[in-house]
């Protein structure tokens, strides 16, 4: 809010809080841009601007998804662009409120992201959703599968289940690896600390990308050396490997 105004002293009204609201109005985590006399080439232009804005500057800002005149970007779906609301999650029909056309919603992570698990005091969360996996390998483990021993924690997760990064960071390395790993994803926090994320079907950041923890990073599937879908989250400090459910534990987090 504070950026917009700064930027844009004509937007005079930006919506906020919303109590009752099931989604990210009621938690404080979205915002309605008012464009002036939206309904004027001048109003669409502005409209524009500021959602190619929001977009532009998602990392910076912590923008999960953007909704304006009957499109929607998000962080998820990065790759596919703008789509129209009759392919996206959002009204499409004739309202201009509910359709977007007289203000530009743009959705935030906050402290929690959206649909996402509770942040916690370290800033780290989990990578995903409580109740949506199931612990199937821990660190350390012995089995046929691997070399020696485990060297992550697998997360158990239907193909497509919304993968987060832990940590903020850069990301390093983000491609598919044609080796045990899969579609791999590698993620330096500001500490040095690496998260990797295994097994992907797909990846959806790219090398030299800066993310939020709890930001989409991809999606969890089978690739590589893998028995069935899951994510296989390595941590590795000074380039060894450590126990995640340690690590994640230190972080006030409980898998």
């Amino acid at each position: 809010m504070r950026c917009v105004a700064a930027k844009w002293p004509q937007i005079r009204t930006i919506g906020g809080l919303r109590p009752g609201d099931p989604r990210d109005h009621g938690t404080g985590r979205a915002v309605d841009v008012m464009i002036p006399n939206w309904h004027t080439p001048t109003g669409h232009a502005l409209g524009t601007e500021i959602a190619a804005w929001a977009q532009t500057n998602a990392t910076a800002l912590g923008v999960t998804y953007v909704i304006w005149d009957r499109k929607i970007w998000s962080v998820a779906h990065a790759g596919k662009g703008w789509r129209d609301c009759s392919e996206g999650s959002c009204y499409a029909g004739p309202d201009p409120s509910a359709a977007h056309l007289d203000h530009v919603h743009v959705s935030v992570a906050g402290d929690q992201g959206t649909d996402s698990p509770a942040t916690s005091a370290s800033g780290a969360v989990l990578p995903i959703d409580k109740g949506k996996y199931r612990i199937s390998a821990h660190y350390g483990q012995p089995g046929t599968r691997w070399a020696t021993r485990h060297t992550g924690l697998d997360f158990a997760a239907p193909t497509g289940t919304p993968i987060r990064a832990v940590t903020a960071g850069t990301i390093i390395s983000a491609h598919n690896t044609h080796g045990v790993y899969g579609n791999l994803t590698k993620i330096r926090a500001t500490d040095g600390t690496e998260t990797w994320y295994a097994h992907q079907s797909r990846i959806t950041a790219h090398e030299g990308q800066r993310v939020a923890a709890g930001q989409n990073i991809g999606e969890v599937g089978a690739s590589g050396n893998a028995s069935g879908p899951h994510l296989h989250l390595e941590v590795r400090t000074n380039g060894r490997t450590t126990d995640p459910l340690v690590w994640l534990h230190n972080k006030g987090l409980q898998p």
